[in-house]
């Protein structure tokens, strides 16, 4: 606690087998090293995020600290849809490697995904780049779906999360 500057630590552990988590979580005084709180918490994986915000929560109140950790990934244009997060993520690594094929595969992932949370505008973000993309070779007479498409998950970036470097990214791209 010294070194980092730090009144406390949080320490813990994660264990998974199958589909069951457990984490167990240790407040610890950094000064001393005494712990001042500890609980351990298991549930299934799907259940991640509630789980996420119980530990902060739980964190928080032994700490005497007011978080607003539901709203969190919202907040952040992500997820609390752990199916659409992960249809997210896939999306995501596809358009990493780059490539028409990876970005048509990333397309269709999130459309899943913004079907699973539609108010998850960092899948509806990636879905615009994903799209141009896809649209790469193809002549212009057969690409106006895909840029109706690709308008559309634009305007619902906008519409979510206007405030952000990722739909002010948008608005200078289309400007």
């Amino acid at each position: 606690g010294e070194k980092l500057g730090v009144a406390n630590l949080l320490e813990g552990s994660v264990r998974k087998e199958g589909t069951h988590l457990r984490i167990t979580a240790q407040l610890i005084n950094g000064k001393d090293g005494s712990h001042l709180w500890s609980k351990t918490y298991a549930r299934e994986l799907s259940d991640i995020f509630a789980l996420q915000e119980e530990v902060a929560k739980d964190v928080a109140k032994a700490l005497s600290v007011t978080l607003d950790v539901g709203d969190l990934p919202r907040v952040l244009g992500g997820t609390t849809n752990v199916e659409a997060y992960d249809k997210f993520l896939q999306a995501r690594k596809l358009q990493l490697e780059g490539g028409i094929d990876q970005s048509r595969q990333a397309v269709q992932l999130l459309r899943e995904a913004v079907t699973l949370d539609p108010q998850c505008s960092r899948a509806w973000w990636l879905q615009v780049f994903a799209l141009s993309v896809t649209r790469t070779g193809v002549p212009d007479s057969e690409s106006a779906p895909i840029r109706e498409e690709r308008t559309v998950a634009g305007n619902h970036v906008q519409a979510l999360a206007p405030d952000t470097w990722w739909a002010q990214g948008l608005i200078a791209n289309r400007l």
